[in-house]
């Protein structure tokens, strides 16, 4: 945990377009379609599908709502 707030300060204080996804658990099940998002950690479930996690990550690539934030993802 501690790991993750001093990237994330790094990132913060950098000049990138940055956007760190914080996940629960990766299971290797089918993928569920269905991915919750909260940027203050609320509401998320403790696994995501990998397949899910890799469909998150390139959708996102270049969507501004993410751009120096922190999402959790879940299933």
């Amino acid at each position: 945990m501690q790991d993750k707030e001093v990237m994330e300060a790094y990132l913060d204080a950098s000049d990138l377009n940055w956007t760190s996804v914080r996940l629960p658990n990766i299971v290797n099940k089918d993928p569920k379609n269905t991915i919750k998002e909260s940027f203050d950690g609320r509401g998320i479930s403790f696994s995501i599908t990998a397949q899910d996690v890799a469909e998150f990550m390139v959708c996102i690539e270049s969507a501004e709502k993410y751009f120096q934030k922190a999402v959790s993802i879940s299933n």
